[in-house]
């Protein structure tokens, strides 16, 4: 009598199809995953454009640039964020009357704070979380678009661009003859002049930090943490993806402004 071995696999067999399979998988996840992150920039991108188009429309609309929005107490949603009064700063989102441009954001000086964030709940921008705090493109708690605006003092106008009636009662010529509104440098030259700059009269800036954005701000790199901190250069960087910056910057132009707000009828 005859005993048929059954045909079957070894253990090294199952181990080396396993292996096999890894190493495919992996091929096909790192592109999968590069075309996530592609795709979710673009929709950021998208959405700081539409984020520019809001902020002058409100421009248009009231005369000023409205302030950022921030995380502390007295303002706790996605609104403008003002001081109360001169002087000593009380966050609020109650604009005081004949508000003359002191936003709450120009005052603060924790690192990730005083640049502040995109006041969705007062542009009626969207997608927001609960609290009206607009988010970009990465579908992530953390990812906030973040919104700065020049503070200058103009023609004698304190924080002309955000004042009301500021840029009007400056006028647009010394407002465009200002030496620098906020400059924004390439990711190769950090500390950029105004003739290496990208720009160095942009009224405004709008950005997302990108997919790490929950990282803390200790943690991210030189060029990154300068969009963020805000300090007395007022320089923010923009660029392509790298290893050390993945931030999504873009800005608005003086010129458009005052051809919008002249359209409108707010100036000159």
């Amino acid at each position: 009598m005859f005993v048929r071995k059954v045909a079957g696999f070894s253990l090294i067999e199952i181990a080396v199809v396993l292996v096999i399979i890894s190493i495919l998988l992996a091929v096909v996840a790192i592109p999968l995953a590069t075309q996530v992150d592609q795709r979710r920039r673009a929709e950021t991108a998208k959405q700081l454009d539409l984020a520019k188009d809001a902020v002058i429309g409100f421009a248009m609309a009231n005369g000023r640039l409205p302030c950022p929005a921030l995380k502390v107490a007295g303002c706790t949603n996605g609104s403008e964020c003002f001081c109360q009064a001169a002087g000593v700063c009380t966050p609020t989102t109650t604009k005081p009357p004949s508000f003359p441009g002191n936003c709450a954001a120009f005052i603060n000086t924790t690192p990730g704070l005083n640049v502040g964030l995109l006041p969705a709940a007062t542009l009626g921008i969207a997608p927001t979380d609960e609290q009206g705090y607009a988010l970009d493109g990465f579908n992530s708690s953390n990812n906030f678009i973040y919104y700065a605006v020049a503070e200058n003092n103009i023609n004698g106008v304190p924080n002309t661009l955000t004042a009301e009636s500021g840029i009007k009662t400056a006028t647009m010529s010394f407002v465009a003859g200002a030496a620098s509104l906020l400059t924004v440098c390439p990711t190769s030259a950090l500390a950029c002049t105004p003739t290496s700059s990208l720009t160095s009269v942009a009224p405004f800036v709008v950005f997302s930090l990108g997919a790490n954005a929950g990282n803390p701000y200790a943690s991210l790199s030189a060029k990154e943490q300068a969009n963020l901190d805000n300090d007395s250069t007022h320089r923010f960087v923009s660029g392509n993806k790298a290893d050390d910056f993945d931030d999504i910057l873009t800005w608005g132009s003086i010129n458009v402004l005052f051809d919008r707000m002249v359209r409108a009828g707010k100036l000159p």
